[in-house]
């Protein structure tokens, strides 16, 4: 992996708040095209998932959402989908709401990840107004 996009990553704990977010926002700029890294960072991205940060949980959620549909030829995503779909009902709202914002990018891959997405989506509108931030989802 490019010693660059390793830097970038490292950034995303970066104390200094506009060095992470400009590191952020190369990343999620690099990922809208296919990349050859994504099984370098992919079981880590995976184990932000559960991380005690919002933030990590949520930039976990966007980048795995983005290489899935550009970048996972070996559908890595199908395996971890619930992992995924779990942050979309986070405690934060901030986090669940940006999980919820980038989910859809997964159904870009292929049939069977649009067919997924679709279902899941679905039953989601379909029983969101029990979950305590019912607005969040159906204001997407």
């Amino acid at each position: 992996m490019e010693k660059e996009i390793l830097e970038l990553f490292s950034n995303l704990t970066e104390r200094d708040r506009e060095i992470e977010y400009e590191s952020y926002r190369k990343l999620m700029k690099i990922v809208q095209e296919p990349v050859d890294w994504t099984y370098a960072v992919w079981e880590q991205l995976v184990k932000a998932l559960t991380y005690n940060n919002g933030h990590a949980r949520a930039r976990a959620a966007q980048f795995l959402c983005a290489l899935a549909a550009k970048s996972d030829p070996e559908e890595r995503v199908l395996d971890d989908f619930l992992k995924i779909w779990a942050v979309t009902y986070d405690e934060s709202k901030v986090t669940a709401r940006q999980a919820l914002q980038a989910i859809w990018q997964i159904g870009l891959a292929g049939q069977v990840q649009r067919d997924l997405i679709v279902s899941y989506l679905a039953k989601r509108f379909q029983t969101c107004m029990d979950e305590n931030n019912q607005h969040l989802f159906v204001m997407i």
